[in-house]
């Protein structure tokens, strides 16, 4: 099995169709513990594994996401985006483009980033 660093990593769309192998993926290294962040009236439904948690929250509060960001201590957040409670963002690049932008949320700065 597979380790990452990284132990408390958060995904952002975990039910739909790039992220249930993502979910898989995670939960099978057995070493991270996985929050699943799914909107207030989403119908996915999640395994029952030991290192899983899912929490509801809309994605277009960001304070809300941070404050459950912050309460389970979230390290990465894959696949939304970026508000400086994590240390590390994994932008989806099946949307809008990220490359070269920098993000206001959480200050992001560095190569790339003007």
């Amino acid at each position: 099995m597979s380790t990452t660093p990284f132990k408390k990593i958060a995904l952002v769309g975990g039910g739909g169709t790039v992220g249930k192998p993502i979910l898989e993926a995670l939960l099978a290294t057995d070493t991270a513990e996985v929050l699943v962040l799914t909107r207030p009236d989403s119908t996915s439904s999640f395994p029952s594994h030991p290192n899983l948690k899912v929490e509801r929250a809309d994605p277009t509060d960001v304070d809300a996401v941070s404050v459950v960001l912050k309460k389970h201590g979230i390290e990465v957040l894959v696949s939304a985006a970026g508000t400086g409670a994590v240390r590390l963002f994994v932008p989806s690049e099946f949307g809008m483009p990220t490359e070269g932008v920098g993000c206001a949320a959480c200050g992001c700065e560095g190569p790339g980033f003007e």
